[in-house]
């Protein structure tokens, strides 16, 4: 299941299906709403604060592990994350 996630995942991510700014304004709309620092949510995902920050900024690639890192890091799954974004188009 998780294999077959991570293939849709990286498929609609790198494709125009997906709305790459809705999602990461999403991840940071959240993230805000939850008051959480970005460097607060960086150590509960896992990386630096810098990384975390370009992440959101769009500078790097969100990658299906920091994806479903940042999901849990909500407390939801990652499923759980796209329906929210797909909810708000």
């Amino acid at each position: 299941m998780c294999q077959d996630f991570d293939k849709y995942y990286n498929a609609i991510y790198n494709s125009n299906i997906m709305d790459k700014d809705s999602l990461l304004n999403l991840i940071k709309n959240m993230r805000i709403s939850l008051s959480v620092s970005q460097a607060e949510m960086a150590k509960r995902v896992g990386i630096s604060t810098s990384f975390y920050g370009m992440i959101e900024r769009g500078e790097r690639t969100l990658s299906f592990e920091h994806f479903c890192q940042i999901a849990n890091a909500f407390d939801i799954t990652p499923i759980d994350l796209l329906m929210i974004l797909e909810r708000k188009d």
